[in-house]
């Protein structure tokens, strides 16, 4: 019977996804600037895979990108970047698949079946999860592999098979290809071996009977040890910035022209400063992808379950062991880079959503105001609740991806047909000429612009009808496309020909 019922939770969880990510990849206006990155570092890797190995991240995901490309070969258009950009979408999406069954099978070990499916449940109609399960980003397909190795890293504790530490071991490897922070796995079994030898009256015995924890760093050192003599490396890039205070104030240089104005200055500032902050923005990141309505269950849930002791503490320690690591990790990227993003706090949304059925049993209770004897009233409203929260996340979720950027769309099928396949574009939007596979140049920022004639044509914007740069005289309007709330346009302009130089810009009113 138990089998039953969780083939028929996984039937309802998986297709739930399929057909969410189907409908969204379908909608999707546009990628996340992040994913022509990805792209485009994928296009380079045959030809430049030392430059791509040697980058601030890990190559892992590019290379998944450049895989699933080749899938897409014998197709039509296949070289296109709008085949690359289905490519990386059916990846990401493909990758959060199959980690709504490993969640599922992870919660379900660490609680029970009932509040494992419902906690993935909430996590498969949350919208910002799911929007980024359907973009080009690393997010999910690094938690494959996190959850992954965490759920044979709690089979092999619980079952003492070597088997399970040596594929939580390699999996941990193959998922720090992609983010470094995997190797977490590696660091609680330690952890755990630890706390065996510790707690036990016969310490040398007992290491002796807990030999098969050697084999979780033996599967990771597998895959991790080639890599770090590749990149002659083995420690993280942004792990050596954190300790590295001369080149501190070039990282927040090189963040904030990338971020924009979102990215806050606070690393200049002292840390001890810098802790209400860094909690108070990881708070919102959480709120915003638990839709606020989620919130207070999954905190009333991890009370409860830290709470109340159980026989076996493996479970509370691993999960104190994740939450304590993120909670840590994202505290200093706020101290020291000054941002989290609803992104960085994915993983720690995933957790607490398994925490959220309970949450939702205690305010039903308190709401019926009913024993044990009342418990159909309890679970009427328990259905009620979660209905309600997948109701509130409906719209946003339906919403196609990049909906408020789909003028950068139309800009790029103009390009495509009004422009020679050989034109280079100055842009301040690497998406708009990446669609239209042109070739491009960036600039960051609009004070400091300077026109470059090698690139014949211009891509800027206006905000309320003030441009954000100082147009050249030679420069003439070819098109131009709004926003739907039409307050911000993208403006297409053209270089003349016979232009040999920069001119004095256009006086801005």
């Amino acid at each position: 019977m138990g089998r039953h019922r969780t083939i028929r939770d996984l039937v309802i969880l998986l297709g739930i996804t399929l057909i969410l990510g189907i409908y969204m990849i379908a909608s999707t206006a546009v990628i996340a600037k992040d994913g022509v990155l990805y792209i485009e570092r994928a296009q380079q890797l045959p030809a430049q895979f030392t430059k791509i190995l040697n980058a601030n991240e890990p190559f892992g995901f590019p290379a998944l990108i450049f895989a699933s490309h080749r899938l897409f070969a014998l197709f039509p258009g296949s070289n296109s970047n709008l085949r690359w950009i289905l490519s990386g979408q059916i990846l990401v999406f493909v990758c959060r698949f199959v980690t709504v069954g490993i969640l599922y099978f992870f919660g379900k070990a660490l609680l029970d079946r009932h509040r494992a499916f419902w906690g993935v449940l909430v996590l498969i109609f949350l919208p910002y999860p799911a929007e980024i399960g359907a973009d080009i980003l690393r997010d999910w397909p690094h938690l494959l592999f996190l959850f992954a190795g965490l759920l044979c890293l709690y089979q092999g504790i619980r079952k003492e098979r070597w088997g399970y530490f040596f594929a939580a071991g390699l999996l941990s490897g193959i998922g720090h290809l992609i983010r470094p922070e995997c190797a977490q796995v590696v660091i609680y079994g330690i952890l755990f071996f630890v706390l065996t030898i510790v707690t036990s009256a016969h310490r040398y015995a007992s290491a002796r009977r807990n030999w098969f924890y050697v084999m979780l760093p033996a599967g990771f050192l597998i895959v991790f040890i080639p890599y770090a003599c590749c990149v002659e490396s083995a420690v993280p890039t942004k792990l050596k910035k954190l300790y590295s205070n001369s080149s501190h104030s070039q990282v927040l240089k090189e963040v904030a022209e990338e971020s924009g104005p979102c990215v806050y200055q606070a690393g200049m500032i002292s840390g001890t400063k810098q802790i209400f902050p860094a909690a108070g923005q990881l708070l919102q990141g959480l709120s915003e992808n638990l839709m606020y309505f989620f919130i207070l269950p999954a905190v009333i849930g991890c009370w409860r379950f830290f709470k109340h002791p159980k026989k076996d503490k493996t479970n509370r320690w691993l999960v104190g062991m994740l939450i304590g690591f993120y909670v840590l990790a994202l505290c200093l990227l706020y101290i020291n880079w000054g941002y989290i993003s609803r992104r960085h706090v994915l993983a720690l949304t995933a957790i607490l959503c398994f925490f959220v059925p309970s949450g939702l049993e205690v305010i039903s209770k308190w709401l019926c105001r009913s024993n044990d004897k009342n418990c159909r009233s309890s679970e009427t409203w328990f259905i009620v609740l979660a209905a309600v929260g997948i109701a509130i996340c409906i719209p946003k979720l339906l919403r196609p991806i990049g909906h408020d950027k789909a003028h950068y769309r139309e800009a790029s099928a103009w390009i495509a047909e009004n422009t020679p396949l050989r034109s280079r574009f100055y842009t301040f939007d690497k998406r708009i000429p990446f669609y239209a596979n042109r070739p491009y140049r960036i600039y960051s920022d609009g004070r400091k612009f300077k026109a470059d004639f090698k690139q014949r044509y211009l891509i800027t914007s206006s905000k309320d009808g003030q441009l954000e740069i100082p147009l050249p005289r030679e420069m003439t309007l070819q098109a131009e496309f709004s926003s739907e709330k039409k307050d911000k346009t993208v403006l297409i302009y053209k270089k003349p020909r016979n232009t040999t130089g920069p001119s004095a810009p256009i006086p801005q009113k």
